[in-house]
C-alpha cells in the first residue's frame, strides 16, 4: 500500500470565483431593486389607497411585469451556462493535476506509475455527464436563489401595502432580504466547488484503481466534528460514510487522498 506524502490541497481559488460570480449577480439585483425603490413605493401607495375602498387582485401581476421581471432580467442562461462550464473545467483540471501530483510523489517514477496515469488520461474522455449534472444542478441553485428573492420581495410589497410601511421601512426590509440572498450566495459557492471536487476525486480515484482513500481535512476551526475525527483514516470508495465521502456534505472541503495497492 502506497500513498502521496504531499501537503493538503484544496480549490480555494476556484471556491472564491464561484462566490465572487454568484455575489456578482447578488449584487445586480440589489442595485436594480433599490434603484427602482421609488416605483415599487408608488405601486404600494397605489394599493393601499385601493384597498381602502375594495380588494384588488392586479396587485400579483403588476408586481410581476412591472417590478420583480426587469429586477431578475439581468441572469442571461447563456452568460450563466458558460461561467458554469469554465467553473467545471477549472475543477477537472484542478482534480486531475492534483492527482498526477499524488501519483507522482507515491509511486515514484514506476511501471506502476506510468501505468496509474495513463488510466487517469483515459478517464477524463468520459466525463460529458458529470459535466452536464454539474451545470444543470447549479442552473437549478441559482434559479431557486433568484425566485426565493423574487417571493420574499413580492411578500415585503404586500407587507408593506397591508401594514402601512412607510418608505424608510420598506428600505430596510428589501435591505434584509438582500442580505439573506447573499449568504445564500456564499453558500451554494462553497458547497458545489467541494461537492463537484469530492465526486470527480472519487470518479479518478476508481478509474485509476484506487479502492481506499486516507481522509485529509482542512485542520482548522470550520471542520465539523465529525469529520474531525476521520482525520488520517482510511475508507473505502463502496463503503462510504454516513454523510458521504469528502466534499458531499454541506460545504465539506476534505479531501480523499489516494490509497495505491502494491
Amino acid at each position: 500500500m502506497k500513498t502521496s506524502t504531499r501537503k493538503y490541497t484544496y480549490p480555494l481559488n476556484i471556491e472564491r470565483e464561484y462566490v465572487y460570480f454568484l455575489k456578482r449577480i447578488t449584487k445586480e439585483l440589489r442595485k436594480n431593486t433599490l434603484n427602482n425603490l421609488d416605483k415599487i413605493y408608488d405601486i404600494v401607495l397605489k394599493y393601499r389607497k385601493l384597498r381602502q375602498d375594495s380588494e384588488n387582485d392586479e396587485i400579483e401581476e403588476e408586481i410581476d411585469t412591472d417590478i420583480i421581471l426587469p429586477i431578475l432580467a439581468i441572469l442571461s442562461s447563456y452568460v450563466l451556462k458558460q461561467e458554469l462550464e469554465r467553473l467545471y473545467n477549472s475543477v477537472r483540471s484542478y482534480v486531475t493535476k492534483d492527482l498526477e501530483k499524488e501519483t507522482h510523489n507515491a509511486l515514484k517514477k514506476t511501471a506502476q506509475e506510468t501505468e496509474t496515469l495513463a488510466r487517469l488520461k483515459e478517464a477524463e474522455y468520459s466525463l460529458e455527464d458529470y459535466k452536464d449534472e454539474f451545470i444543470q444542478d447549479n442552473e437549478e441553485l441559482i434559479e431557486k436563489l433568484t425566485n426565493d428573492y423574487r417571493n420574499k420581495l413580492k411578500q415585503t410589497i404586500k407587507n408593506s401595502i397591508d401594514y402601512g410601511y412607510p418608505k424608510a421601512m420598506l428600505a430596510d426590509e428589501i435591505k434584509k432580504n438582500l442580505h439573506s440572498i447573499d449568504n445564500r450566495a456564499e453558500l451554494i459557492g462553497v458547497d458545489q466547488i467541494g461537492r463537484a471536487t469530492g465526486r470527480l476525486n472519487q470518479y479518478f480515484q476508481q478509474k485509476m484503481g484506487c479502492n481506499k482513500y486516507i481522509w485529509q481535512t482542512m485542520l482548522d476551526s470550520r471542520v465539523r466534528p465529525a469529520h474531525r475525527v476521520r482525520e488520517g483514516k482510511m475508507f473505502y470508495w463502496n463503503n462510504p460514510p454516513y454523510d458521504g465521502h469528502p466534499g458531499m456534505a454541506i460545504r465539506c472541503r476534505c479531501k480523499a487522498k489516494p490509497v495505491f495497492e502494491d
